[in-house]
């Protein structure tokens, strides 16, 4: 038998229908990532473009968890409505909600946005992780591994995207020296100034009159928004191409759920708790509680890292000492996302020799540490450079990890996985409120954030540790 023959026999046997489902899943994560990462660089932006303080753009994320909360309601509608039709208008709203964001006006257009951007995230998570696993049963793994990759590639591809089209703050690079003696003193004017008594500047121009060198062109609000809307449209077009391919799917072969595998998880509970006897059962009852709590607020405060990293990240690199550009610092964010694929990668490698525990504890000392020596590098492009890629390699497989190693020891059901989004989307709701208001003066705000994160994480690991080997004791 020829090879091409023996891999056709093999495509026959795992499913023409379900690998091109899972094709399409995959490319539809991959382009959900990279709309999700156009946002959260172009902060600064977004302050001028609206003429607004920074502090209220930073609520985004905020307005992006309230509707994570909501939508992880909405990721179960695939237990009662058609599963095809269900994604196609998540991924239509989704795809609009993100598009509009650099066409809008006022704020309050912005927020609207980001909400349904939320919304849709969180159903799309919850819907896309159930229907991989309900397909792939005891193979999901490796599929997942697949998933995580499409996630690493899709941020990369966000933020290259983003790059060129970013303009952040100005008032950190060089004027001509005619701007730099037209006025009295050298100060910093904001986007608020509208002329001095020597200078003239448009609205939202910033201007650093005390630096020196070459002039700069001063970017207009019309010629940031115009640039920003570039990626968000070519975005459009990639993400557009996944519910179109679903809908073909529809057509041709629409997709039937051929096992109901959360009944299982909650059989294994009943005959569990019918052979202990009625004592047992409620003492077993209040541990796994306890169990579950730990292990929603674990993730949900490591996976709220995740979400910092491409969110923040941009903004605060243009506000520390060294003062990165905004298509310097995208690149910064970049790079961190290159990690997560490389880490991946070892991990895979990794596996064969220390145990999940052990890499998830190197993880966190990794991240502890990078976040830390950011206090230390602020002067250092190089510095920050090397730094920022620790701290991607160092958060990059901890939410997998952690939801491999907890999945040993607690059954991960559609219902767990709704908490653990909604988890997340509590978490994340809080840190834009304090960061938005200090990032400008006080940008060490984001690694403060981080430290406290990783803190809560880790600790609510070691608790669940402490009180499974607990569990274990009383029985």
């Amino acid at each position: 038998m020829k090879w091409w023959q023996k891999f056709k026999l093999q495509l026959s046997d795992l499913g023409y229908t379900k690998l091109t489902y899972t094709s399409i899943l995959l490319y539809i994560h991959f382009a959900f990532c990279l709309k999700q990462a156009l946002s959260g660089p172009a902060f600064v932006d977004f302050s001028y473009i609206l003429d607004v303080p920074l502090e209220q753009v930073t609520y985004v994320p905020t307005l992006t968890s309230a509707g994570i909360i909501i939508g992880t309601l909405l990721g179960l509608l695939h237990r009662y409505v058609n599963r095809q039709f269900t994604v196609v208008a998540i991924l239509i709203v989704q795809n609009v909600a993100n598009t509009m964001m650099p066409f809008s006006v006022h704020l309050w257009q912005l927020y609207v946005c980001a909400f349904f951007m939320g919304l849709t995230a969180s159903a799309w998570l919850a819907t896309y992780n159930v229907w991989l696993i309900e397909m792939w049963q005891d193979k999901s793994v490796k599929v997942l591994l697949f998933s995580q990759l499409m996630h690493g590639i899709g941020q990369v591809c966000g933020e290259q995207l983003d790059r060129p089209y970013l303009t952040g703050e100005q008032h950190h690079q060089p004027v001509s020296s005619q701007q730099k003696h037209s006025t009295d003193s050298s100060v910093f004017y904001n986007y608020t100034a509208m002329t001095t008594s020597t200078t003239t500047t448009n609205d939202n121009y910033t201007l650093y009159t005390g630096a020196s060198g070459p002039a700069v062109h001063m970017v207009t609000v019309d010629e940031r928004r115009a640039k920003l809307i570039m990626p968000f449209i070519i975005s459009a077009g990639i993400h557009v191409i996944g519910p179109i391919l679903m809908l073909i799917m529809f057509k041709i072969k629409p997709y039937r759920r051929t096992q109901e595998i959360y009944k299982i998880d909650e059989t294994a509970e009943q005959q569990s708790a019918d052979s202990d006897g009625a004592a047992a059962a409620n003492r077993l009852t209040r541990f796994d509680i306890i169990a579950r709590a730990l292990v929603i607020v674990s993730l949900g405060s490591v996976h709220t890292i995740d979400s910092l990293l491409p969110d923040f990240t941009v903004t605060y690199l243009q506000y520390i000492p060294v003062h990165f550009t905004a298509s310097d610092a995208a690149s910064v964010t970049s790079a961190i996302s290159s990690t997560y694929t490389v880490a991946h990668m070892l991990e895979l490698l990794a596996s064969f020799v220390l145990s999940t525990g052990c890499i998830i504890h190197l993880h966190f000392t990794i991240a502890l540490v990078a976040f830390l020596c950011l206090f230390a590098v602020q002067h250092s492009v190089t510095g920050v450079w090397i730094v920022c890629i620790a701290t991607g390699f160092g958060v990059s497989i901890l939410f997998p990890s952690m939801l491999a190693y907890f999945g040993q020891y607690v059954p991960i059901t559609d219902r767990m996985a709704t908490g653990i989004w909604m988890a997340w989307g509590v978490v994340n709701f809080i840190p834009p409120f304090f960061m938005g208001h200090f990032i400008q003066q006080f940008p060490s705000v984001f690694i403060i954030t981080a430290v406290a994160l990783i803190v809560i994480s880790f600790t609510t690991l070691r608790g669940f540790m402490y009180w499974f080997q607990l569990k274990l004791t009383v029985r």
